[in-house]
């Protein structure tokens, strides 16, 4: 089951924060970039990898997320521990 065929660019951007910040444990266990792809498609979220890295890049310049090269075609995620309570203040 698809959530949503239309995304706000918030709305998309808070679920994947959420997902990174639960799928790293908090930020104890880094995740790849095709595992966040994946976990998305099992919560029913279509999105492009284009999608996805402009997402990280903008939650990497917020400070929320560290994205680290990892090979020709993967990145590696990792979740940032932070005072701010959540995206909202973003």
């Amino acid at each position: 089951m698809v959530k949503s065929e239309v995304w706000l660019p918030q709305t998309l951007r808070n679920e994947i924060y959420e997902i990174i910040k639960r799928k790293t444990k908090g930020g104890q266990t880094p995740i790849t970039e095709s595992d966040l792809l994946l976990f998305l498609e099992n919560e029913g979220i279509r999105v492009s990898r284009r999608e996805v890295v402009n997402i990280l890049a903008e939650l990497e310049t917020y400070g929320y997320v560290r994205v680290k090269s990892s090979g020709e075609n993967e990145r590696i995620i990792l979740f940032k521990q932070t005072s701010k309570t959540g995206l909202s203040e973003a």
